[in-house]
């Protein structure tokens, strides 16, 4: 009888023993974990700077980020190739409105960078739109640069995009090289659970939405 409440103590003391081990164990991180949680704010502005170094305790697994968004999401981001590793950086997350969440999310590859806010159904606990706020394509000869501003712009309570973009290029010749400068504006309303772009003035949208150039 003695052996038998020996064994028992012992069988117990090394289940306990396992369940103390595995509660200290450190549980891995899950997408939110990644995006530091802000208040939202009336404005945000979102724009590319040249200068910003990485944070690589940011970074998260691309396995992680694809196995949360649909393809379809993607299919938008027009630059990334096969050609190098893309890196995927967390920056915010804040609330849309009482349905949805915003995430903030930086995408690097070689010399392309891609800032989306990926928005996220807080019911269906699914991400349901990507939308590019701010970009970087080029290299030498020409950039194309984007920013954004996030804002009620048409006053419906509702939040909007005002996306600037500007695309700079060179035009060789032998006698006259000519710097060139063009931009664009778009207002983008928030329906239907989509940006969709709205009928605007694009040079007034210019002078009013201002973003950085750094070249």
């Amino acid at each position: 009888m003695k052996y038998c409440y020996l064994f028992s103590l012992l069988i117990t003391t090394l289940v306990s023993g396992c369940f103390s081990k595995g509660n200290n164990q450190t549980s891995p991180k899950s997408l939110p974990d990644y995006f530091q949680k802000t208040e939202p704010a009336d404005t945000l502005l979102f724009e590319i700077n040249d200068a910003e170094e990485i944070n690589w305790t940011d970074t998260l697994s691309n396995r992680l980020f694809f196995s949360k968004m649909e393809t379809q999401l993607m299919n938008g981001v027009e630059y990334f190739d096969n050609s190098g590793r893309l890196t995927v950086i967390g920056r915010t997350r804040f609330s849309f409105n009482d349905q949805l969440d915003a995430y903030l999310v930086d995408m690097r590859q070689h010399w392309y960078r891609n800032l989306s806010i990926f928005i996220f159904d807080l019911q269906k606990e699914i991400f349901i739109h990507r939308e590019t706020v701010a970009e970087f394509y080029g290299g030498e000869g020409g950039q194309i640069l984007t920013g954004s501003w996030l804002m009620d712009f048409d006053g419906d309570g509702s939040k909007d995009l005002v996306r600037h973009e500007v695309e700079h290029w060179i035009i060789l010749d032998d006698d006259n090289p000519r710097d060139t400068l063009t931009q664009h504006a778009a207002f983008l309303a928030w329906e239907a659970n989509k940006f969709l772009e709205k009928e605007a003035n694009t040079e007034a949208l210019v002078k009013q939405f201002p973003i950085k150039l750094f070249w």
